[in-house]
């Protein structure tokens, strides 16, 4: 799945350069490109530091495999457990933040939302940021993973 949205991605960037250079010529490319791959260095990041921490989760036993009991868990009604009441439990809120803080602060993460940071300070220190095309640059990665969820999810 991740080839399949990566093609998309690079499919969508291309069309995106032939429009940048039609309406904008370099400024437009540069503004365009750097938020395009800004976006998916996030996004790829993002993936990552979740993947690996949900793999340390299944190998600890925090997540069980049987399909039985992922089905418990993404039960959002608890069909399977009537007489289990949700309360809010500060212990369970902390819990769940320590084991996601490692994926929110990885150096993947990080490192991806500082190139972000920096290229956004480069276009705009020697003057060449221009908002509409960064903010579509910045806009496509987000946007084609929705779409695309949705139109796999809606076909299935």
């Amino acid at each position: 799945m991740i080839k399949k949205l990566l093609f998309t991605f690079l499919i969508i960037d291309f069309f995106l350069l032939i429009i940048s250079y039609f309406i904008g010529g370099f400024g437009w490319i540069l503004n365009s490109q750097i938020a395009f791959f800004s976006s998916l260095f996030i996004t790829f990041a993002s993936f990552n530091s979740y993947k690996k921490m949900i793999e340390a989760r299944v190998e600890v036993g925090d997540i069980p495999l049987q399909r039985d009991e992922l089905d418990k868990i993404d039960d959002p009604h608890e069909l399977y457990d009537e007489e289990k009441k949700k309360t809010i439990n500060i212990k369970e809120n902390i819990k769940n933040l320590k084991t996601t803080a490692p994926a929110t602060f990885s150096i993947y993460r990080i490192g991806a939302y500082l190139t972000l940071f920096l290229s956004f300070l480069f276009l705009t220190q020697n003057s060449l940021f221009l908002i509409m095309p960064y903010l579509i640059g910045l806009l496509i990665v987000p946007l084609t993973t929705t779409f695309s969820l949705i139109f796999i999810n809606f076909y299935k």
